[in-house]
């Protein structure tokens, strides 16, 4: 695949158009995702895993698939959790090591999601397209994924500094404006993973000639 250029006007404008297409999609979303991470917190910090876990896998598919406007004839929701276990290990050991590398890292593996829905690629596959496709273009999807970085980490620092580690000790409001907060830096992610694989495939002058 050839390296493209991709600048950061060019992504949010596709994230402005991901949202507004989306709307209320992502607002029912960011409702109905907080309040069960809230809920699941008041009543045991046990359930916060599996809805953890099932929002990273059924409904960021979903999600991604509404978006994107396809309907595979086979939805593999273990690729895609696949695809983010790995990569979110992978990232998460290089923002350790630095942020920098957790970064570059996030930004090549953006588009593995997309691929899974889109193309129902399996998970080392989808990670190798969307490392091949955002070569020469990953910058800008790195400075995206700082901001939503900062969008998810300020809440739970601001929480964690006020004693409020425990969401089962918090009041339950407290609770649920950190849970919103959490659930829009998530919701950021999926529309910036959505919006630059869209952007990189007009690029590539169209997604079913690019990504086929």
């Amino acid at each position: 695949m050839a390296e493209i250029r991709l600048g950061i006007g060019d992504l949010a404008q596709e994230c402005g158009r991901v949202v507004r297409e989306n709307g209320g999609l992502l607002a029912g979303l960011l409702v109905g995702i907080s309040t069960a991470y809230t809920v699941a917190d008041r009543v045991s910090a046990v359930l916060a895993n599996p809805v953890s876990i099932a929002v990273s896998v059924f409904v960021q598919y979903i999600f991604v698939e509404v978006a994107l406007g396809v309907t595979g004839e086979r939805r593999r929701f273990g690729s895609l959790f696949g695809a983010n276990l790995i990569s979110g290990l992978c990232i998460l050991f290089g923002a350790i090591l630095l942020v920098v590398p957790g970064l570059f890292l996030a930004a090549r593996w953006a588009l593995a999601p997309a691929f899974v829905v889109a193309n129902g690629e399996r998970a080392s596959s989808a990670l190798s397209a969307s490392w091949q496709a955002t070569r020469g273009c990953w910058v800008p999807i790195a400075f995206g994924y700082l901001i939503v970085g900062i969008l998810i980490i300020v809440p739970i620092i601001s929480a964690v500094v006020m004693g409020s580690d425990d969401m089962a000790k918090v009041v339950w409001w407290q609770n649920a404006l950190l849970n919103i907060a959490i659930t829009g830096g998530t919701l950021a992610g999926w529309v910036l993973a959505v919006a630059s694989y869209r952007a990189v495939g007009e690029a590539h002058h169209g997604l079913e000639t690019v990504f086929a």
